[in-house]
């Protein structure tokens, strides 16, 4: 992997810069955090000297403290200052089928963009 760079970050008026990931939904994994699963609109938060990596899941919004940010293509991973690990793939039909979907008791979906469409819509009701 590699350094994350700089690229899409907007400043706004609090000094606080964003950056979205490249990709809608990931597939998340943590080795020691199990209630992780899916990250919906990930960005990377810079305030000052610290980084923060938020995004939403099915039920809430998540952020935490990164010390250490890598991403290469779509694929992303932060390091807390724990030494918990997250890995984030990007959402497709063959990952939520054989990894999320029997944990979210969720339905079927005839292509990758209906999954990521149903998933982008969760967060907004």
């Amino acid at each position: 992997m590699v350094e994350l760079g700089s690229k899409n970050i907007e400043s706004s008026n609090s000094g606080e810069k964003r950056e979205a990931m490249p990709a809608p939904v990931y597939y998340v994994e943590s080795p020691t955090d199990k209630t992780v699963l899916v990250g919906i609109d990930v960005e990377v938060v810079e305030r000052g000297d610290e980084k923060y990596v938020t995004w939403h899941d099915t039920a809430h919004e998540r952020m935490m403290k990164a010390v250490e940010i890598q991403q290469k293509d779509d694929y992303f991973a932060f390091r807390r200052d724990n030494g918990n690990e997250y890995f984030f793939e990007p959402m497709t039909c063959n990952i939520y089928n054989e990894k999320v979907k029997d944990k979210l008791n969720g339905g079927d979906f005839e292509n990758d963009a209906a999954l990521i469409e149903a998933f982008r819509r969760s967060i907004e009701d």
